[in-house]
């Protein structure tokens, strides 16, 4: 799951799921339900159903109903109160991300996103912090990014997922290293292009003598 800052303005909405902090200081995570002013306080509220019966109410308070749910399933929270909305996350060239692994999570930075010749659909490719990949950005002798051995892993782009102590990226930077990316791709796919002329050139040359 990947957490966009709360705004009340854009991405706080009915059906929204979202992560806010109780007066307990727990988080606590609950989809919304209703978002305006209320006549039991001042102020926008925002209506919560929780998925558990941890709630307060059932979306009416003082005998007024502003959703419905089931009992001690509702609550309302000031929008301070919100610590994230959920949201589809898109993989860019650059993130600092979490890759999702049976044997657990492991941190690592996106070097590629896109098609490749090894299996069909969209693959992200990601170099890990530590060694625990499976290549070095090549796969099948195609070259997609540049790392060192066993630190590269492709995954699909729903196994990965931004990492909270990352801030977020300007769009100029984004686009910069995806482009430096393609580059280096670029050259890297010519280097395997040449070794292998190369090594017909010679095999020809074998075979003429």
């Amino acid at each position: 799951i990947n957490w966009a800052p709360p705004d009340i303005k854009t991405n706080v909405v009915v059906g929204a799921r979202v992560r806010f902090k109780q007066s307990s200081g727990d988080e606590t995570v609950g989809t919304v339900q209703f978002v305006g002013k209320t006549e039991f306080y001042h102020g926008t509220w925002v209506g919560i159903q929780l998925d558990q019966a941890k709630g307060k109410n059932d979306g009416s308070v003082k005998g007024k109903a502003y959703f419905s749910c089931p009992p001690n399933h509702g609550v309302f929270v000031q929008p301070t109160a919100l610590v994230g909305v959920e949201t589809e996350y898109k993989p860019n060239v650059g993130d600092l991300v979490v890759v999702k692994r049976d044997t657990g999570n492991v941190r690592g930075t996106v070097r590629f996103v896109g098609a490749t010749q090894f299996y069909s659909g969209s693959w992200v490719g990601v170099e890990l912090d530590d060694k625990l990949g499976k290549n070095n950005g090549t796969v099948k002798g195609h070259s997609y990014f540049q790392c060192a051995p066993q630190h590269g892993l492709f995954v699909r782009p729903s196994e990965v997922q931004l990492r909270s102590d990352t801030a977020p990226r300007s769009a100029t930077v984004t686009k910069l290293e995806a482009l430096v990316a393609k580059r280096k791709s670029t050259i890297a796919a010519g280097h395997d292009r040449l070794q292998k002329l190369t090594s017909d050139l010679e095999k020809a040359k074998k075979k003429a003598s």
